[in-house]
């Protein structure tokens, strides 16, 4: 594991960087992912423009029961929340405990449920 590249003194010098290429960038952000810091991961791979290091992302905070990194991740990849990913996260953060994230996973779920029957409705 590139622990060099994990303090933040090399972090901040890589963001601090008028132009980094984006492959230092999607590396920082692989290597931040490997060591389970996913937020500041997402943040590398937002500014590398890094699609699928995003998707790796989006698919662990729903793995994760995390609605906060999910969150982050769909507004990174400029996408919506999908009925089906929130149910699962909802059913994930259950299981670990985090009960703020399944009551906003399922908020959020039911939200877009109305919207739909509101859509079909008309």
């Amino acid at each position: 594991m590139a622990q060099s590249v994990l303090s933040w003194l090399t972090r901040r010098a890589i963001t601090d960087r008028a132009k980094v290429a984006p492959e230092v960038l999607s590396q920082t952000g692989r290597d931040l992912l490997e060591n389970g810091r996913l937020a500041e991961a997402a943040e590398f791979f937002k500014r590398a423009a890094d699609r699928e290091g995003l998707a790796a992302i989006l698919s662990q905070a729903i793995n994760d029961g995390d609605y906060f990194l999910y969150n982050l991740a769909l507004q990174y990849l400029g996408q919506g929340p999908q009925g089906h990913e929130l149910a699962l996260l909802a059913e994930k953060a259950n299981v670990a405990g985090r009960v703020f994230s399944r009551d906003k996973a399922r908020a959020a779920l039911d939200a877009q449920e109305a919207k739909t029957a509101d859509h079909s409705g008309s």
